[in-house]
């Protein structure tokens, strides 16, 4: 038996932990028991140390003779995923800790070296060679996609065959999970608007080489070409139908890294979700040269009100830098045909990228003003491991213990390491950060939505009405707080 925990840095988190969800169904597919144990605050104003919640999740976990505890692993929860672990071996000694994720398919040794209490490491896609582990038929040695300790010594299996698509996940277990916590009306679902959101993936994968991007890395560490796979249609419908009928899902949104690469595929859903009058109010995220107006026309009809796109930089030279593999053109037309058609866009733009200018800087906020986006998403360019721009920029590496500094909480609005800044020019980057959010993102935050007839129309229909009115009230203190804060706080050495 087995259970998937997460951290206190997961405790007010609204998206659904996928990975556990994925990885729960599967087991539980092939006759293993197991289950999801996350500890959740729903109180913003409560803070509490991080204590409190792992000695609760603990507790938890000693209800069940567990003999596994599998556990996620980010760059930006390294350090407190390691204490966590230490804790629940300091209170379970016998238990075996696995970790997978991220952060350990590209840096497996880590945990060991870091001499964190884990038994087992499984290095990218954890369904196959968790279930090997698990089922005890073979030897670590023989369990490909895995890294492990043995008298004294690191050892690293060779890489895991990828499957060529996502046929073979169940339907995600989300009973294992309180998905009453997770319909809590949030602007975060679709973001800034207010709803009853799920967050779902029906592909994974991106074939393009951002330089702030760690997909390429993760790719490297598992031996495998940059390959998009993909759920079934039946899959992702059925995935939509189960959520609205078993818990009443009102939204959701689609957090593929790139949805509109196969058309086809997305006209199809977009077929199917109108046939079967699923009737649901749902965003997306892609890339603006993987849009047409065809495209765009049949996603408005099944529902779609929202589309984010990667802007990242206002001038070709920068997007060019950073390998975006799109042009300031195509930007523009994306977010021409998106206003046409009445669906929202989303623009995410960086600043301190890679080699940046002061002309770069310069032209953003004009740039953003032309494509008048229905919402700003404004951040630092931080390089993360597995990145080509931490490849290349940050020198010294980091250490182990120097990992904490992607667990700072200003992490996309400050530049908290020298190291971190990879910008040319000298201008003050957290004060023009902080100006933007408050002229761009705030107004927009608070006085766009709630006046969209499609939304006024959600609203009267929600059976959250309520509660969005109250989230409305929350998010806009929220916003405001935050703006203040970026514009009051200390400066950090740059």
């Amino acid at each position: 038996m087995i259970a998937f925990v997460s951290n206190s840095k997961n405790i007010r988190s609204m998206t659904v932990p996928v990975h556990y969800l994925n990885m729960s169904s599967f087991l539980t597919a092939h006759g293993i028991e197991n289950d999801i144990i996350e500890v959740k605050e729903r109180s913003r104003f409560i803070d509490r140390p991080s204590e409190y919640y792992d000695n609760i999740l603990i507790n938890r976990i000693k209800k069940k003779p567990y003999k596994y505890i599998g556990l996620s692993c980010y760059t930006t929860d390294y350090n407190t995923t390691l204490k966590l672990i230490k804790k629940i071996k300091k209170a379970l000694p016998d238990v075996k800790i696995i970790i997978g994720g991220p952060h350990v398919t590209l840096r497996p040794k880590d945990p060991f070296l870091s001499k964190a209490p884990v038994d087992v490491v499984i290095i990218g896609e954890g369904e196959y060679p968790l279930l090997n582990i698990l089922k005890k038929k073979k030897s670590l040695h023989e369990i490909d996609g895995v890294c492990f300790k043995e008298k004294g010594k690191i050892i690293i299996n060779k890489p895991q065959c990828l499957a060529k698509d996502l046929t073979h996940i169940p339907l995600p277990a989300y009973d294992k999970i309180d998905m009453d916590f997770y319909l809590r009306p949030d602007n975060m679902g679709i973001r800034f608007l207010v709803t009853s959101c799920i967050h779902i993936f029906t592909s994974l994968g991106c074939p393009f080489n951002c330089v702030f991007c760690a997909n390429k890395g993760l790719y490297k560490a598992q031996n495998s070409s940059k390959i998009v796979r993909c759920k079934s249609v039946d899959q992702v419908i059925n995935e939509i139908k189960f959520l609205k009928k078993k818990y009443g899902m009102e939204a959701f949104y689609i957090q593929d890294d790139t949805l509109t690469l196969d058309k086809k595929r997305v006209k199809e859903i977009c077929r199917r979700l109108k046939k079967e009058k699923l009737n649901m109010l749902w965003g997306a995220e892609t890339r603006v040269n993987l849009i047409n107006e065809d495209l765009i026309v049949k996603m408005k009809y099944a529902g779609c009100r929202q589309l984010d796109f990667g802007v990242e930089a206002a001038t070709q030279e920068a997007l060019d830098r950073i390998k975006k593999k799109i042009t300031i053109e195509e930007t523009k037309k994306a977010f021409a045909l998106c206003r046409k058609h009445g669906i929202r866009t989303g623009a995410n733009i960086m600043l301190n990228i890679p080699g940046e200018t002061e002309r770069d800087v310069k032209e953003i906020k004009g740039y953003l003003k032309s494509l008048k986006a229905d919402v700003y998403y404004i951040a630092l360019t931080v390089p993360f491991i597995g990145t080509e721009a931490y490849d290349k920029y940050v020198k010294p590496r980091l250490t182990l213990k120097e990992y904490s500094l992607f667990e700072n909480p200003f992490l996309y609005g400050t530049i908290i390491d020298k190291r971190f800044r990879l910008a040319k020019h000298n201008l003050p980057l957290e004060k023009i950060i902080a100006k933007m959010r408050v002229s761009l993102v705030l107004p927009k935050t608070i006085l766009d939505f709630p006046l969209r007839m499609f939304y006024i129309k959600y609203l009267w229909k929600s059976k959250y009405k309520l509660a969005i009115l109250y989230s409305m009230a929350k998010n806009f203190i929220a916003v405001f707080n935050l703006g203040l804060e970026f514009l009051f706080r200390k400066k950090s050495p740059q």
